[in-house]
């Protein structure tokens, strides 16, 4: 158990060390504003990080949204997940190889990064059981 905190804690000290590096060692700070205006967050140089941000956060929080709930598989519920709000993205001007390669990096960072800060919770059936993640065949 200590052992993991410390891991915890050690690579949250890293990656606040290299976004502090990163940061002061340039020359000068570029202007980063979060735009007001709600048409130009689809603006086509936001739309892939913005469409990250949305895998990561609807893929941490897949075990809630009605339908997807009822996958077992998290895999499998992240990637519908992706599947849906990639065709958003798409629609709105993105590119399809932006858009897969998106994809990669969110679930990559995830994967090596955010489970082990902290991890997504796992979907429940009716009675409050955690459902076991195996994936059932289409025909029996």
């Amino acid at each position: 158990m200590r052992k993991n905190v410390f891991l915890k804690l050690s690579m949250i000290l890293f990656i606040a060390t290299v976004f502090t590096i990163s940061l002061f060692s340039q020359d000068t700070i570029p202007e980063n504003s979060i735009p007001g205006d709600p048409s130009s967050w689809f603006d086509l140089s936001r739309v892939e990080w913005l469409y990250g941000v949305i895998v990561i956060i609807g893929g941490y929080l897949s075990a809630f949204i009605p339908g997807l709930k009822n996958i077992s598989v998290g895999v499998y519920r992240v990637l519908t997940w992706a599947v849906l709000t990639g065709a958003g993205a798409l629609y709105f001007g993105a590119d399809i190889w932006g858009v897969a390669i998106t994809y990669f990096m969110a679930t990559g960072l995830y994967e090596i990064v955010l489970k082990l800060i902290f991890r997504s919770p796992q979907p429940t059936d009716r009675n409050g059981r955690p459902v076991n993640g195996k994936i059932e065949p289409l025909i029996s």
